[in-house]
Formats: C-alpha cells, sequence, structure tokens
C-alpha cells in the first residue's frame, strides 16, 4: 500500500484505497420507463419526467404507483422493475421489502431487463430479500453483463476479483472491468486503475493506472480521486506535482474518504 507523507498545515499522511467496486447501481435511485408506449404516456414523456428517490413523497409519484403497478401486473417489464425499485426503497421511504423488490425484478429479469437481472443479482450477492446464493448472483449479472450492462460487467468482475460463486481469477475480472469501463462506468475505471496498479490480471503498468483512475476521478469517483492524489505525490505513472495530489485529496475528502 503506497503511504506518503506531506507537510501541510502539519503532518499529514495519505494512503491509497485498495478496495474494488461494486457496481454504484443508480437504478435503485431512479424511475424512468424506457420502452413501453403506454408507460411513456402515462408519466407524461417518459425519461423526461425522472423520478428521483427523493420525489417518493410528492403526490404525483403517488399517484403514478397504482397506473405502474397496473402495467406491471399486466406483464410489462418497465413497470415491473419500476415497482420492484418502489418495494425495495418502500413507499414514501417507509416499509421497504426487498422480498417483494426481489420478485418484482425476477418478473422484468426473466423478460430479458438487464437492469432488473442486475440489481437481482446483487439481491442474490447480499441475501437481501433472498437467501444469499453466489452462483444465482453470478447466472443474472451473467445475463445482464451479456446483454451489455456496465453495472453488470461490473459487478461480475468483483465475484471474479473475489472468487464469491466462481474460482478466482483476475484475468475475467479485468475482462469484465475492461469492457464496462469502455463504455464509461466509473466504478469500472478505478477498478481498472487499480488492477494495473497493483498488476493483478494485468502487468503493472502505473502509467495505465494513472490513465483510468483520472476517467473515474473526473465522474466523481471518491476512491479513485483518492488514488490519482496519490499517484501525482509519489510520481509514479505521472510526473510528481504536488498541487494536483492536494486538489485530488480534497476532492476526496469532500466526500468523506
Amino acid at each position: 500500500m503506497k503511504t506518503l507523507t506531506l507537510i501541510l498545515f502539519g503532518l499529514l499522511s495519505f494512503f491509497s484505497t485498495h478496495k474494488f467496486l461494486s457496481a454504484a447501481e443508480p437504478d435503485k435511485d431512479q424511475f424512468c420507463f424506457l420502452g413501453s408506449e403506454m408507460a411513456h404516456y402515462a408519466i407524461n414523456g417518459g425519461c423526461s419526467a425522472l423520478f428521483n428517490s427523493a420525489d417518493m413523497e410528492s403526490e404525483k409519484f403517488k399517484a403514478e404507483i397504482k397506473i405502474w403497478e397496473d402495467l406491471a401486473q399486466k406483464g410489462d417489464p418497465n413497470a415491473q422493475f419500476n415497482m420492484g425499485k418502489i418495494r425495495y426503497l418502500g413507499v414514501d421511504l417507509k416499509d421497504a421489502d426487498s422480498a417483494a423488490a426481489a420478485q418484482w425484478y425476477t418478473r422484468a429479469a426473466i423478460q430479458g431487463y438487464s437492469h432488473a437481472q442486475n440489481n437481482l443479482g446483487s439481491l442474490y450477492r447480499d441475501g437481501d430479500g433472498v437467501a444469499q446464493d453466489f452462483k444465482t448472483a453470478i447466472k443474472w449479472y451473467s445475463v445482464a453483463a451479456q446483454n451489455g450492462n456496465a453495472g453488470a460487467q461490473t459487478n461480475l468482475g468483483v465475484m471474479f476479483q473475489s472468487g464469491a460463486g466462481v474460482p478466482q481469477n483476475y484475468q475475467a475480472a479485468f475482462d469484465w472491468y475492461l469492457r464496462a469501463a469502455e463504455q464509461g462506468y466509473g466504478q469500472a475505471q478505478f477498478n481498472l486503475g487499480l488492477m494495473y496498479d497493483n498488476g493483478e490480471g494485468v502487468s503493472q503498468d502505473y502509467t495505465m493506472a494513472v490513465k483510468w483512475y483520472g476517467l473515474a476521478a473526473e465522474q466523481g469517483i471518491a476512491e479513485s480521486q483518492l488514488n490519482l492524489g496519490v499517484m501525482y505525490h509519489t510520481g509514479e505513472g505521472v510526473p510528481r506535482d504536488y498541487k494536483i495530489a492536494i486538489k485530488w485529496h480534497i476532492l476526496a475528502a469532500e466526500q468523506g474518504i
């Protein structure tokens, strides 16, 4: 683990983080129909009417729930996915029910809805609303990953990285991170940078580590901001520059890292 000491209003020590990130799963926090004309009509323009979890107490959001549930019961996978998120968070952010969420995600997942497949995989990974089952998590992550879902690709990479439900395989982890990172997925970009930094699944290459840390840091991934700052402090993969290092450390610190 890299350690750096710097005099700046006292003696400060900087440490890089070596913990790989699972996907952030933003789809649990945003509600937007993507393909159903009925659902588009119901929320007045589909993605132009995007709901966040903070909107769940609004009267407009409450009025939509009945429409979404009716569509979900009729088999609309977009609505089933949204109902899964609603049940996961709980109506009005109360009475969360992960088991009910898993049921809705399953109904959408078997219809090929990759975001539901990814979220269902995470419930099985964590034992949240279902019995913990790494192999079933791998199953759903794999299906979603093959469908191009960057979050699932990242999560599948973490499973290979840690050897959860599959034999540990750094090369497979690297390959899945790369596929997600090339789609611009920040958590995967950080993980890829860390693999280059550590020389896991790929030859150690600090220049490439800086590249991927930088891309993730620009997206606000705090762990990447921290590690990028350390690279600038140590001069590994990039010319040493304390001012830039401090900038990235401050941005990471502002996010609680």
